[in-house]
Formats: C-alpha cells, structure tokens, sequence
C-alpha cells in the first residue's frame, strides 16, 4: 500500500499544472509519506524502502489550513510562529536530519579508522546544527512559553535534537 501511495505522488510530482491548493496538499501529502517511510523503516530495523528522496520536493509552507484556497491565484506569504503546519514542519525537519544522519553513518562505515570516524562525527554533528538553526530560526524564535502549542513545540523539537 505505501508504494503505491509512493508511485501516485510522484507521479503527481510530474504534473506541471497545478493550482496553488494542489500544489500546497500534494507537498503535505510527499513530506508525510517521507515521514512514514522513516518511521516504518525505523521501527522494522529495515533498510529505507528507497523511493524516497527529502529534497525532491519543497516543504509545504508554514500556513494555517484557512490560508488555503483552491481557488487562489496568488501563493499565500509563510506564516512566521505556530500554525496548523508547525508540529509537521519540526517532525519533518527532524525526519530529513534522522534519514540524512542513517546516511553518513551507514553499514559500510563500521570499519573505519580514527581519522576517517572523526569526519563520520563532525559531518554528523553539522548535520544536528544545521537542523536545529533551520527549526530556530524559521520556527522556535517565534514561540513563547506561556501557549501551549508553542511550549510543545519547543519541548519536543529540543528532545529530539538531543537524541541524535
């Protein structure tokens, strides 16, 4: 059933009119997939199913589900702070960094010297900071303690950075 999901939204991907609405639904819908795939993976302790690449498609914009239109001509500004999206945008983000992590430090490594393991940690490393400055700057900066919303946001963004 995933790869078919998979197989329609990239089809999908190959259509070059869509509205605003489709476009913003078919990005929602890829990234959430992605998501799937990651987390299935990793609970299966499977290698990825490998139809899935994060940087194919842009993320879906940081709206409330009221900024979308199907009728709408223009594409709507991304919201600065808590939106409808914001919890999926941090999950996403912090999916991209776990799949791009699993990467550097694939099977093939386990045989390295100290040299090339010291590279391994620091790509690894950069990859944490990079995330984290992203969800910062584009998200967390924006959030305040006292909403509960945005309290969740930065508590679970904040455990999940540790984790890596």
């Amino acid at each position: 059933m995933f790869a078919l999901a998979t197989r329609i939204a990239q089809q999908l991907l190959d259509v070059q009119e869509m509205s605003i609405f489709d476009t913003q639904m078919l990005r929602r819908a890829w990234w959430t997939l992605c998501r799937v795939e990651s987390r299935t993976t990793e609970e299966m302790n499977a290698r990825p199913f490998g139809a899935i690449d994060w940087d194919l498609v842009p993320r879906p914009l940081n709206l409330n589900d009221i900024d979308l239109d199907p009728a709408a001509k223009a594409v709507p500004q991304s919201r600065t702070g808590i939106t409808d999206m914001t919890f999926c945008l941090i999950s996403f983000e912090l999916k991209r960094l776990a799949s791009a992590v699993s990467k550097v430090f694939a099977p093939d490594h386990e045989d390295l010297d100290e040299n090339e393991e010291t590279k391994l940690i620091s790509e690894k490393l950069r990859l944490i900071q990079e995330s984290e400055s992203t969800i910062d700057a584009q998200i967390l900066q924006h959030c305040h303690d006292s909403r509960p919303m945005d309290w969740m946001c930065v508590v679970i963004s904040r455990i999940m950075l540790v984790g890596f």
